[in-house]
């Protein structure tokens, strides 16, 4: 599903005023319409319910006003406040609120202490609230009286329905600069947008419903994005079932390297995962400490034993024996379980500089790579990186906080900047390619915060680049499979039991569930 930014939203609706004729204020009421819907399905029975719409002066707010008046025709005892002076409304919105007026309706301000302590009390009082201050217009944080008037809708305890964006949220990646409203819903309108998928606006904008509302089809057509959230009709062009004449080195043979004294679990749970999602054949090139725990945790897996240095990690003088076993591969993950130490750091700057297939690097091999992110730009082959926000903020130097706030452009920037494909971890999987395309992860739970859960995504993604599918859309494939995976563990299990082994042991059914899906 394509994603829009405020700016592409915005010329989607001037090309349909202004080519196709079509009034702005018949769009604002097909908008208005649509919400009304929304709630109507959610609430149930509207008659007798109290309802408080808050409007800002633009055109979000007119949208309020005519959701406001749908109300009312439904028996809703419907309030509406306006964060603004009347005579600042103008154009369709100031036509909104006058037949809201016109048919009698409430109308309070919130410009100075009064009025809020009024609002105060009308959202107490209220069985839900309607957000219709800002919409998909916040650049920046949000001033006074907006804040204040934030705040008193996320204490007021009721559901609240957003239109077209929650109060605070920027539409174009995802970020909250202050404050934001806390949405139950949100009706966006003609496409969906960026920010409402993207953490944390995401969270702030709970169930997200795409509302049609006349934009002719043809004009969604020619808009361009390169942003969108990923969906099962894009994992089934990608990943395919086997042919019948196929044997196993036909479906990708994937190299893991890592495992380390005490870290045998890592590399072990990284082959399971690439295995349960169809690799042909894994290889895991560990310390020859730790061989024999690897291949008891992975029957199926085919082990090589590597010279290790005092505490149990690979040691350099492998180097020679690992590149050669990379270059029969269909794509090395480098990685779970590695430790960093010089030699790990000398092996990883060489396999980037000398692997020429698909290399996907995580964990301590990551580590290795934040001492020095410019040898990146020296790759050999594709690169893939799949950092958690800690691991990202020490590769783009920054601080964890600032990733989280902005993982939309913190993952994009980085994807340019050092030509790899990123998958930035955490709600919301972010994976962004060095040309500027972003896929956004719809599925995954916060059960899956667990250890071993990274490298179970390691083994997928390994698994289908191994295979041949395209680094950028392998790893959007396998967040989504992962995320479901883990989903469906979490249905079974609970969030709160939900272990690695688990999202392995899932993967399959996510694997069918996915592929099965009628388009």
């Amino acid at each position: 599903m394509k994603l829009l930014d405020a700016e592409s939203m915005r010329e989607l609706d001037r090309r349909t005023i202004e080519k196709t004729g079509i009034p702005g204020i018949v769009l604002m009421e097909n908008a208005s319409r649509r919400v009304f819907e929304a709630i109507e399905a959610i609430v149930g029975e509207l008659e007798g319910k109290r309802a408080l719409v808050i409007c800002g002066k633009g055109n979000n707010g007119g949208d309020g006003f005519a959701v406001a008046r749908y109300l009312m025709n439904a028996g809703v005892d419907t309030t509406a406040a306006l964060a603004a002076a009347r005579k600042e409304v103008k154009g369709d919105a100031a036509v909104n609120m006058s037949v809201f007026l016109n048919m009698g309706g409430e109308l309070k301000l919130t410009t100075d202490a009064k009025g809020l302590t009024d609002l105060r009390r009308a959202a107490a009082a209220s069985d839900f609230v309607v957000d219709a201050l800002l919409g998909t217009g916040v650049k920046g944080p949000v001033s006074a009286p907006y804040k204040k008037v934030i705040e008193i809708i996320n204490k007021s305890g009721c559901p609240v329905f957003a239109v077209d964006a929650p109060s605070g949220v920027s539409v174009d990646d995802g970020r909250v600069f202050n404050c934001a409203v806390n949405a139950d819903h949100t009706v966006t309108f003609g496409e969906a947008k960026i920010g409402l998928f993207v953490w944390p606006g995401a969270e702030k904008a709970g169930e997200v419903y795409v509302a049609d509302i006349g934009i002719p089809a043809s004009h969604s057509r020619e808009t361009r994005s390169k942003v969108y959230l990923t969906q099962p009709g894009y994992v089934r062009e990608h990943v395919k079932e086997r042919p019948m004449g196929a044997h196993k080195g036909d479906c990708g043979k994937l190299l893991i390297v890592g495992g380390s004294r005490g870290m045998s679990g890592a590399p072990a749970l990284a082959g399971m995962a690439a295995l349960k999602i169809g690799a042909g054949l894994v290889y895991l090139a560990v310390p020859k400490s730790v061989a024999s725990n690897v291949e008891r945790k992975l029957t199926e897996g085919i082990t090589i034993s590597l010279r290790e240095d005092g505490r149990g990690r690979i040691s350099a003088s492998e180097l020679e024996e690992i590149i050669a076993r990379s270059a029969a591969a269909g794509a090395v993950a480098l990685g779970p379980g590695l430790g960093v130490s010089p030699d790990t750091r000398k092996l990883t700057f060489k396999m980037i500089e000398s692997v020429s297939v698909p290399l996907l690097l995580d964990a301590d091999a990551l580590n290795c790579v934040a001492v020095d992110p410019e040898i990146l730009k020296t790759a050999a082959g594709p690169v893939v990186v799949t950092p958690h926000p800690g691991e990202m903020a020490r590769l783009a130097k920054a601080k964890t906080a600032d990733v989280q706030a902005a993982r939309l452009d913190t993952a994009r920037s980085f994807a340019a900047e050092y030509g790899v494909t990123v998958v930035l971890k955490g709600a919301g999987a972010i994976v962004a390619s060095p040309d500027g395309c972003v896929r956004v992860n719809p599925t995954g739970n916060p059960g899956m915060a667990t250890a071993g859960s990274g490298d179970v995504l390691t083994g997928m993604t390994g698994a289908l680049m191994a295979e041949g599918v395209d680094v950028f859309a392998a790893a959007a494939c396998a967040a989504y499979l992962h995320g479901l995976a883990g989903d469906l563990a979490a249905e079974k299990l609970t969030r709160r039991a939900v272990t690695a082994s688990d999202i392995v042991r899932f993967a399959p059914a996510a694997l069918n569930e996915t592929l099965s899906e009628e388009c």
